[in-house]
């Protein structure tokens, strides 16, 4: 049982029982993620999504890959039909990513709020041409070990009242992001591009 027993959404109920330690949408996730120095997993759904749920069964009930994400991260899973102006924050910061965006919506950001890689569904393992979700967190704590202190562009993000982070459209952002985030070689992680009912047009 994780922190999302006794929510109210059914789509976080529907989480409520897996490995993964979820954090509602909320500062007491990014206060504990400052408070370790470690990134944020936010992985944004909905009820009726397919593949939310697909991910769900394959990924994030898998003990393995719980028990790396609550190693390395914070996980915040967050109902798209419940945080409407999260989903909407963190869907323009993966637009600026150049990631087809669409549900799952996976973003790892830092303790600000401000997104540093985006995705949607991955399988929990590589699948033919797709990267793996494990090796993605696995590369993500990797980066963010070795370039956390070089992070001096990102502007920080005022999360006291549970809004969603600002988004960022300028060139200084996106500079900031693909230059101090990059992630090593040998674990070299590709903007996956969504096949799946769940895209936006």
């Amino acid at each position: 049982m994780n922190r999302l027993d006794g929510s109210i959404s059914p789509y976080l109920q529907s989480h409520a029982d897996q490995p993964v330690d979820w954090y509602p949408w909320g500062e007491e996730a990014f206060a504990e993620a400052a408070r370790r120095d470690v990134p944020v997993l936010i992985s944004i759904g909905y009820q009726t999504c397919h593949w939310c749920h697909v991910m769900s069964r394959e990924t994030f009930s898998d003990p393995r890959i719980a028990e790396s994400i609550n190693k390395r991260m914070v996980a915040i899973k967050v109902d798209r039909e419940e945080h409407p102006d999260v989903d909407a924050a963190y869907t323009a910061q993966a637009i600026a990513f150049g990631t087809t965006v669409g549900w799952p919506l996976n973003i790892f950001a830092n303790a600000e709020g401000i997104a540093i890689f985006a995705t949607t569904y991955l399988p929990p393992v590589p699948r033919m041409n797709q990267q793996g979700f494990g090796a993605v967190v696995v590369s993500i704590s990797r980066a963010w070990t070795k370039k956390r202190s070089e992070d001096h562009g990102c502007r920080p993000v005022d999360l006291s009242d549970h809004s969603p982070p600002e988004v960022r459209h300028d060139a200084d952002f996106g500079e900031c992001v693909h230059e101090k985030w990059k992630l090593e070689d040998d674990h070299h992680v590709h903007h996956h591009r969504a096949e799946q009912p769940c895209v936006l047009a």
